[in-house]
């Protein structure tokens, strides 16, 4: 038979964490003195400071759970919220975001290549044997001070 899990007050929770950070013991052995098992107060730890306010985290968390449950009513409810309607909303109440798109960046120039019509020199070659034709794509080649074309 399973048993009923016990829950705890928030006083509670926020005392037994103050307690833990004020004891020279253990978290292990200030647990077993409580009755509780030691996960349950490195937990609360997460919640609760030393001084027994919520951690920013924690409060964070809460906003985000309940944002999340307000969504699930609305999408019950029959609420959508598109790209569309959000910025037509957005446009109405003067808003704007800053949206950057992004853009592929080329790694090469070859503009120059295709305005000077270059030669394909190995067009057509057939070759026989391993490493009878080896062609390199060499752009900009590093000096001391500045780079060659």
């Amino acid at each position: 038979m399973s048993k009923v899990r016990q829950r705890y007050d928030e006083d509670f929770k926020k005392n037994a964490v103050k307690l833990s950070y004020a004891t020279s013991k253990t978290i292990k052995d200030f647990a077993a003195d409580l009755g509780i098992n030691p996960a349950l107060i490195y937990n609360w730890r997460k919640i609760y400071t030393n001084t027994g306010d919520k951690t920013k985290l924690a409060e964070q968390e809460d906003s985000l759970r309940q944002l999340q449950i307000e969504n699930a009513v609305l999408k019950r409810q029959g609420y959508t919220a598109s790209y569309k309607r959000v910025s037509e909303i957005m446009k109405r109440l003067g808003l704007v975001s800053i949206h950057n798109k992004r853009r592929q960046r080329s790694l090469t120039d070859s503009r120059n290549a295709k305005v000077k019509n270059w030669v394909n020199l190995i067009q057509g070659l057939k070759s026989f044997e391993p490493f009878q034709v080896i062609t390199s794509d060499i752009s900009y080649v590093r000096t001391l001070n500045t780079f060659v074309k």
